[in-house]
């Protein structure tokens, strides 16, 4: 199984956003998508998800043209955490999660035994178990962060795209997240994930899609492309490297 896009063109107010890009996303991976601001991560994710329209190019899931796809067929095999992750509703954190689980529930139904579970396992792995009862809008940044993570976890879908999952946590959360995510993709769960940490990107990506002016300039394990060319040539920074035991860390020191 995997999410495919094929020579995709992204245009916002006439404005060339994505440059015929092409990426796969297999399941079991955890793939970081990486670059500067302006670069076209977000909306290329938003494309892959099906919530930004293209103006060419095809998106195959599971070599079916998205456009085939019945809506809820395709909100139950491609989930999607926005950048974006505020609400005014005055919704107990749990019923925000089980939001998640609506592609597999019946119009006017209670939640099932299945939903109720899947909600349970996305809120306890996040570490929300705790505050799932009060209301999202009392929630901290970092803790209402968390509970949106697991309302696209509880999709329990095969493929799962998150935008900057890691915004407004401190370090602990962090890093939390990443482990999260990590072990999600060992699970079997294609996993595209848009970070600016080049750390965390370093430390727990399978792999790196390094993206510039909306194309895909290179790709590869993170070792291949965090190197000090790409660095200068994408960011305009050099950095400092290193290993602590077979893990590799980087930490960005100074503009070129």
């Amino acid at each position: 199984m995997s999410l495919k896009a094929k020579n995709i063109f992204v245009f916002v107010h006439k404005r060339k956003i994505i440059d015929g890009v092409s990426v796969e996303l297999e399941r079991g991976n955890l793939i970081g998508l990486i670059g500067p601001n302006g670069a076209g991560k977000s909306t290329l994710l938003k494309t892959l998800a099906g919530v930004q329209n293209r103006a060419t190019g095809e998106i195959l899931i599971n070599g079916k043209l998205a456009e085939q796809l019945s809506a809820e067929a395709r909100a139950r095999t491609v989930a999607y955490l926005p950048q974006s992750r505020r609400t005014e509703w005055q919704l107990p954190a749990r019923t925000l999660v089980m939001l998640g689980r609506f592609p597999h529930r019946q119009a006017f139904k209670a939640p099932s035994a299945a939903c109720e579970a899947a909600v349970d396992r996305a809120l306890s792995a996040v570490n929300a178990t705790e505050f799932s009862k009060r209301s999202v809008t009392t929630l901290s940044q970092g803790e209402s962060a968390r509970v949106f993570l697991a309302r696209a976890l509880a999709v329990e879908a095969p493929f799962l795209l998150v935008d900057e999952p890691t915004a407004d946590m401190d370090p602990y959360h962090q890093i939390h997240v990443m482990e999260i995510l990590k072990n999600v993709a060992k699970s079997g769960v294609g996993v595209l994930v848009v970070l600016h940490d080049l750390t965390l990107a370093a430390r727990f990506m399978d792999k790196l899609l390094l993206m510039k002016q909306g194309q895909i300039v290179d790709s590869g394990a993170p070792k291949e492309i965090l190197t000090a060319g790409n660095l200068e040539r994408v960011y305009r920074i050099s950095a400092l490297n290193g290993k602590e035991g077979d893990r590799a860390y980087i930490i960005p020191w100074s503009r070129v």
